[in-house]
Protein backbone atom coordinates (compact mmCIF):
# COMPACT_ATOMS: atom_id res chain seq x y z
CA UNK A 1 0.00 0.00 0.00
CA UNK A 2 2.61 2.48 1.06
CA UNK A 3 4.02 2.05 -2.64
CA UNK A 4 1.01 2.89 -4.34
CA UNK A 5 0.38 5.90 -2.39
CA UNK A 6 3.67 7.18 -3.08
CA UNK A 7 2.68 6.90 -7.12
CA UNK A 8 -0.72 8.50 -6.73
CA UNK A 9 0.76 11.32 -4.97
CA UNK A 10 3.20 11.90 -7.70
CA UNK A 11 0.96 11.96 -10.37
CA UNK A 12 -1.34 15.21 -8.54
CA UNK A 13 1.37 17.39 -7.21
CA UNK A 14 0.65 20.74 -8.92
CA UNK A 15 1.86 24.17 -8.32
CA UNK A 16 0.01 27.73 -8.63
CA UNK A 17 1.69 30.64 -9.72
CA UNK A 18 -0.69 33.55 -9.97
CA UNK A 19 -3.37 32.00 -12.36
CA UNK A 20 -0.95 29.80 -13.99
CA UNK A 21 -0.86 26.00 -12.81
CA UNK A 22 2.17 23.79 -12.91
CA UNK A 23 1.81 20.46 -13.21
CA UNK A 24 5.49 18.35 -11.87
CA UNK A 25 5.91 14.58 -11.84
CA UNK A 26 8.99 13.79 -9.76
CA UNK A 27 9.45 10.36 -11.98
CA UNK A 28 12.61 9.70 -10.75
CA UNK A 29 12.21 10.15 -6.72
CA UNK A 30 9.44 7.65 -7.44
CA UNK A 31 11.21 5.49 -9.31
CA UNK A 32 14.06 5.30 -6.71
CA UNK A 33 11.68 5.02 -3.74
CA UNK A 34 10.32 2.15 -5.40
CA UNK A 35 13.67 0.38 -6.38
CA UNK A 36 14.55 0.87 -2.63
CA UNK A 37 11.18 -0.68 -1.23
CA UNK A 38 11.33 -3.43 -3.93
CA UNK A 39 14.83 -4.35 -2.98
CA UNK A 40 14.03 -4.65 0.85
CA UNK A 41 11.08 -6.85 -0.19
CA UNK A 42 12.87 -8.93 -1.67
CA UNK A 43 16.13 -9.49 0.64
CA UNK A 44 13.71 -10.37 3.29
CA UNK A 45 12.17 -13.39 0.72
CA UNK A 46 15.65 -14.46 0.19
CA UNK A 47 16.96 -17.58 1.75
CA UNK A 48 20.94 -18.26 1.67
CA UNK A 49 21.80 -21.97 1.64
CA UNK A 50 24.39 -23.91 3.43
CA UNK A 51 27.45 -24.56 1.39
CA UNK A 52 28.61 -28.38 0.04
CA UNK A 53 31.99 -28.66 1.81
CA UNK A 54 34.39 -31.48 0.49
CA UNK A 55 36.67 -32.78 3.08
CA UNK A 56 38.95 -35.21 1.50
CA UNK A 57 41.45 -32.92 0.45
CA UNK A 58 44.49 -31.62 2.16
CA UNK A 59 41.94 -28.28 3.37
CA UNK A 60 38.53 -28.75 3.34
CA UNK A 61 36.60 -26.23 0.47
CA UNK A 62 33.22 -25.78 -0.96
CA UNK A 63 32.29 -27.99 -4.20
CA UNK A 64 31.51 -25.33 -6.25
CA UNK A 65 35.19 -24.13 -5.82
CA UNK A 66 37.03 -27.85 -6.06
CA UNK A 67 38.19 -28.50 -9.62
CA UNK A 68 38.58 -32.06 -9.02
CA UNK A 69 35.50 -34.22 -10.05
CA UNK A 70 33.53 -35.13 -6.81
CA UNK A 71 29.73 -36.29 -5.81
CA UNK A 72 28.37 -36.09 -2.66
CA UNK A 73 26.10 -38.13 -0.80
CA UNK A 74 24.26 -35.74 2.13
CA UNK A 75 23.10 -37.26 5.05
CA UNK A 76 19.31 -36.72 4.05
CA UNK A 77 20.19 -39.32 1.06
CA UNK A 78 22.27 -41.87 3.82
CA UNK A 79 19.74 -41.48 6.98
CA UNK A 80 17.80 -44.00 6.51
CA UNK A 81 19.93 -46.84 4.67
CA UNK A 82 21.76 -47.50 7.88
CA UNK A 83 20.70 -51.68 7.27
CA UNK A 84 22.01 -50.80 3.70
CA UNK A 85 25.61 -52.13 2.78
CA UNK A 86 27.28 -49.42 2.17
CA UNK A 87 28.24 -50.47 -1.73
CA UNK A 88 24.43 -50.31 -2.19
CA UNK A 89 24.29 -46.51 -1.35
CA UNK A 90 26.66 -46.12 -4.08
CA UNK A 91 24.73 -47.32 -6.95
CA UNK A 92 23.05 -44.03 -8.11
CA UNK A 93 26.48 -42.51 -8.32
CA UNK A 94 27.60 -41.59 -11.57
CA UNK A 95 30.36 -44.32 -12.97
CA UNK A 96 30.78 -45.76 -9.95
CA UNK A 97 30.16 -49.99 -9.95
CA UNK A 98 31.26 -52.81 -7.82
CA UNK A 99 32.29 -56.33 -8.03
CA UNK A 100 30.56 -58.93 -5.58
CA UNK A 101 30.82 -62.24 -4.64
CA UNK A 102 30.41 -62.42 -1.04
CA UNK A 103 27.89 -60.95 1.45
CA UNK A 104 28.96 -58.08 0.45
CA UNK A 105 30.91 -56.44 -2.26
CA UNK A 106 34.51 -56.04 -1.74
CA UNK A 107 36.09 -53.86 -4.64
CA UNK A 108 35.28 -50.84 -5.96
CA UNK A 109 35.70 -49.55 -9.69
CA UNK A 110 35.42 -45.74 -10.88
CA UNK A 111 35.06 -45.19 -14.91
CA UNK A 112 35.40 -48.71 -15.28
CA UNK A 113 39.08 -48.80 -13.34
CA UNK A 114 39.39 -51.49 -9.99
CA UNK A 115 39.63 -54.90 -9.36
CA UNK A 116 37.21 -58.09 -10.15
CA UNK A 117 38.65 -60.75 -8.61
CA UNK A 118 37.00 -61.72 -5.10
CA UNK A 119 39.88 -64.06 -4.42
CA UNK A 120 43.29 -62.67 -4.67
CA UNK A 121 43.63 -59.41 -2.52
CA UNK A 122 46.06 -56.79 -3.85
CA UNK A 123 48.51 -55.25 -2.02
CA UNK A 124 47.41 -51.44 -3.32
CA UNK A 125 43.62 -51.55 -4.86
CA UNK A 126 43.15 -49.03 -7.47
CA UNK A 127 40.41 -47.59 -5.76
CA UNK A 128 40.73 -46.11 -1.76
CA UNK A 129 38.36 -45.98 0.74
CA UNK A 130 38.65 -43.88 3.64
CA UNK A 131 36.52 -43.75 6.94
CA UNK A 132 37.18 -40.97 9.07
CA UNK A 133 40.77 -40.74 7.91
CA UNK A 134 41.41 -44.20 8.28
CA UNK A 135 42.43 -46.42 5.31
CA UNK A 136 39.66 -49.08 4.03
CA UNK A 137 41.06 -49.65 1.11
CA UNK A 138 41.16 -53.66 1.68
CA UNK A 139 38.36 -53.82 4.33
CA UNK A 140 35.38 -52.60 2.35
CA UNK A 141 33.14 -55.33 4.18
CA UNK A 142 33.32 -53.76 7.64
CA UNK A 143 32.41 -50.29 7.09
CA UNK A 144 28.45 -49.58 7.68
CA UNK A 145 26.32 -46.62 7.26
CA UNK A 146 24.88 -46.13 10.87
CA UNK A 147 26.38 -42.54 12.04
CA UNK A 148 27.99 -41.13 8.66
CA UNK A 149 27.46 -37.97 7.63
CA UNK A 150 28.76 -37.55 4.14
CA UNK A 151 30.47 -39.52 1.76
CA UNK A 152 32.44 -38.39 -1.24
CA UNK A 153 33.32 -39.53 -4.68
CA UNK A 154 36.38 -38.60 -6.10
CA UNK A 155 36.85 -39.76 -9.61
CA UNK A 156 40.48 -39.62 -11.13
CA UNK A 157 43.85 -40.11 -9.76
CA UNK A 158 44.18 -39.06 -6.25
CA UNK A 159 48.10 -40.44 -5.60
CA UNK A 160 49.03 -37.00 -4.26
CA UNK A 161 46.68 -36.93 -1.20
CA UNK A 162 46.01 -40.57 -0.91
CA UNK A 163 49.19 -42.76 -1.95
CA UNK A 164 49.12 -45.69 -4.73
CA UNK A 165 45.60 -46.72 -3.07
CA UNK A 166 43.54 -43.61 -5.53
CA UNK A 167 44.70 -44.27 -9.26
CA UNK A 168 41.83 -44.79 -10.35
CA UNK A 169 39.31 -42.68 -7.21
CA UNK A 170 38.57 -42.43 -3.76
CA UNK A 171 35.38 -42.98 -1.62
CA UNK A 172 35.37 -40.87 1.66
CA UNK A 173 32.96 -40.93 4.50
CA UNK A 174 33.01 -38.98 7.16
CA UNK A 175 30.97 -39.38 10.71
CA UNK A 176 29.12 -37.39 12.24
CA UNK A 177 31.63 -35.35 14.58
CA UNK A 178 31.08 -34.09 18.05
CA UNK A 179 29.55 -30.85 19.39
CA UNK A 180 29.57 -28.72 21.99
CA UNK A 181 25.85 -28.93 22.38
CA UNK A 182 24.47 -32.65 23.51
CA UNK A 183 22.83 -34.73 20.66
CA UNK A 184 22.01 -37.82 19.89
CA UNK A 185 19.77 -40.30 17.79
CA UNK A 186 18.49 -44.00 18.19
CA UNK A 187 17.00 -45.81 15.47
CA UNK A 188 15.48 -49.42 15.33
CA UNK A 189 15.02 -51.82 12.09
CA UNK A 190 12.42 -54.87 12.03
CA UNK A 191 12.48 -56.73 8.70
CA UNK A 192 11.89 -60.07 6.81
CA UNK A 193 14.00 -62.99 7.04
CA UNK A 194 14.16 -62.22 10.81
CA UNK A 195 15.84 -59.40 10.16
CA UNK A 196 17.10 -56.65 13.24
CA UNK A 197 19.07 -53.70 14.01
CA UNK A 198 19.38 -51.14 16.43
CA UNK A 199 21.35 -48.41 16.30
CA UNK A 200 22.64 -45.17 18.63
CA UNK A 201 24.65 -42.24 18.84
CA UNK A 202 25.19 -39.62 21.69
CA UNK A 203 27.82 -36.70 21.75
CA UNK A 204 27.94 -33.66 23.39
CA UNK A 205 31.06 -32.02 25.65
CA UNK A 206 33.32 -33.82 28.22
CA UNK A 207 35.29 -30.73 29.62
CA UNK A 208 34.03 -27.12 28.56
CA UNK A 209 36.14 -25.29 25.47
CA UNK A 210 38.51 -28.01 26.06
CA UNK A 211 37.51 -31.75 25.01
CA UNK A 212 34.33 -32.82 22.83
CA UNK A 213 33.08 -36.66 22.28
CA UNK A 214 30.85 -38.68 20.78
CA UNK A 215 30.14 -42.69 20.52
CA UNK A 216 27.96 -44.88 18.42
CA UNK A 217 27.18 -48.33 18.88
CA UNK A 218 25.21 -50.21 15.91
CA UNK A 219 24.13 -54.21 15.84
CA UNK A 220 22.77 -55.41 12.28
CA UNK A 221 21.39 -59.33 12.20
CA UNK A 222 19.63 -60.77 9.37
CA UNK A 223 18.87 -64.65 8.62
CA UNK A 224 19.16 -63.73 4.71
CA UNK A 225 17.31 -64.55 1.79
CA UNK A 226 18.65 -68.12 0.92
CA UNK A 227 17.63 -71.33 2.09
CA UNK A 228 19.92 -74.57 2.15
CA UNK A 229 17.90 -77.47 1.43
CA UNK A 230 21.45 -80.22 1.86
CA UNK A 231 21.72 -78.77 5.59
CA UNK A 232 18.37 -77.91 6.45
CA UNK A 233 19.47 -74.55 7.61
CA UNK A 234 17.83 -71.21 6.78
CA UNK A 235 20.58 -68.27 8.01
CA UNK A 236 23.37 -70.22 5.45
CA UNK A 237 23.17 -66.56 4.16
CA UNK A 238 23.19 -64.72 7.53
CA UNK A 239 24.17 -60.86 8.52
CA UNK A 240 25.91 -60.73 11.51
CA UNK A 241 27.18 -56.86 12.18
CA UNK A 242 28.49 -55.07 15.10
CA UNK A 243 30.59 -52.05 15.05
CA UNK A 244 31.18 -49.15 17.77
CA UNK A 245 33.05 -45.79 16.64
CA UNK A 246 34.10 -43.57 19.78
CA UNK A 247 35.50 -39.75 18.51
CA UNK A 248 37.17 -37.46 20.76
CA UNK A 249 38.15 -33.40 20.10
CA UNK A 250 40.59 -31.88 22.19
CA UNK A 251 41.17 -28.04 21.69
CA UNK A 252 44.90 -28.27 23.44
CA UNK A 253 45.54 -24.86 22.39
CA UNK A 254 43.63 -21.82 20.41
CA UNK A 255 45.42 -22.76 17.21
CA UNK A 256 45.59 -26.35 17.55
CA UNK A 257 42.78 -29.05 17.60
CA UNK A 258 43.88 -33.29 17.70
CA UNK A 259 40.90 -35.82 16.80
CA UNK A 260 41.24 -39.09 18.25
CA UNK A 261 38.78 -41.84 16.15
CA UNK A 262 38.43 -45.42 17.98
CA UNK A 263 36.78 -48.24 15.98
CA UNK A 264 35.31 -51.90 16.81
CA UNK A 265 34.45 -53.43 13.80
CA UNK A 266 32.58 -57.02 14.40
CA UNK A 267 31.53 -58.53 10.89
CA UNK A 268 30.93 -62.36 10.97
CA UNK A 269 28.97 -62.60 7.87
CA UNK A 270 27.62 -66.13 5.75
CA UNK A 271 27.75 -66.25 1.97
CA UNK A 272 25.75 -69.41 0.17
CA UNK A 273 24.20 -68.10 -2.68
CA UNK A 274 25.28 -70.46 -5.29
CA UNK A 275 22.38 -72.32 -7.38
CA UNK A 276 21.79 -73.92 -10.82
CA UNK A 277 18.82 -72.81 -11.17
CA UNK A 278 19.43 -69.16 -9.97
CA UNK A 279 17.28 -69.57 -7.17
CA UNK A 280 17.22 -68.87 -3.58
CA UNK A 281 17.59 -72.84 -2.29
CA UNK A 282 20.96 -73.98 -2.33
CA UNK A 283 21.47 -77.97 -2.75
CA UNK A 284 25.20 -77.70 -0.98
Amino acid sequence: MLINLIYFFSLYIHTFKGNTMKTKILTGSMIAAYALLNTTAFAEETTELDPIVVSADFREEKLSQTSASVTVIGEEEIYDKSTQSFIETLTSTPNVNFSSGASKAKYIQIRGIGERSQYATPVNPSVGLMLDGIDFSNATLGVTMFDVKQIEVLRGPQGTTFGANGMAGVVSLQSNEPTKETEGHAEATIGDYNTKAFGAALGGTLIKDTLLGRISVYKNTSDGYMENSYLNREDTNNIDEFTTKAHLRWFATDEHTIDLNYMYIDVDNGYDAFTFDNSRTSHA
